[in-house]
């Protein structure tokens, strides 16, 4: 039997550190849920309160992530066919991208765990290369997205207020609760 147990090993005082530090960022991570929870919650309901407004059908999809890509798109592109008589498939374009990034979302994911278990091997670097890929052309995918959510934003505030439409653009984009 070793005369050490484990209760006379030396300490640092370092795990009390590592304690307060993981409990302040437990905090943080807390708070910024709690934040996401109450804007998810108040985007959803105002989108869906205006697609029932307008008769949109299926307005019920204001609550899912990538339904609510589709009210706003639908939302904008009554605003146009009703207004300038455009036809515009704003909601579809909205949908796919919205579908294609989540889709390459989780690819990444799997890639990033497979680039843990490869990371040891010869296959690591094209694993690497592979994932860096997906990411970039996720971002660029995402971007777009936003684009097209802002147009879409731009073309509700205009049919709500259109005097003020570009200040509630701005003010959407520097603060997205709004």
């Amino acid at each position: 039997m070793s005369p050490y147990y484990y209760n006379e090993l030396p300490t640092t005082g370092m795990d009390e550190e590592v304690m307060i530090v993981l409990g302040v960022m437990l905090v943080i991570l807390g708070i910024v849920l709690v934040c996401c929870l109450v804007g998810w919650i108040l985007s959803s309901v105002s989108l869906h309160k205006i697609a029932k407004r307008r008769g949109i059908r299926h307005a019920w999809l204001a609550w899912l992530p990538i339904g609510s890509e589709w009210v706003l798109g639908s939302i904008s592109d009554q605003y146009q066919h009703l207004v300038q008589g455009k036809v515009t498939s704003r909601r579809k374009v909205l949908l796919i991208l919205g579908a294609v990034g989540l889709v390459l979302g989780l690819v990444n994911g799997a890639f990033t765990l497979v680039e843990e278990a490869a990371r040891y091997t010869e296959a690591a670097l094209a694993v690497d290369l592979l994932a860096v890929l997906i990411s970039a052309v996720g971002l660029g995918i995402n971007i777009t997205r936003l684009v097209f959510s802002h147009i879409c934003n731009y073309d509700l505030y205009r049919s709500c207020n259109p005097k003020n439409a570009v200040a509630f653009l701005v003010l959407g984009i520097i603060f997205p609760v709004c």
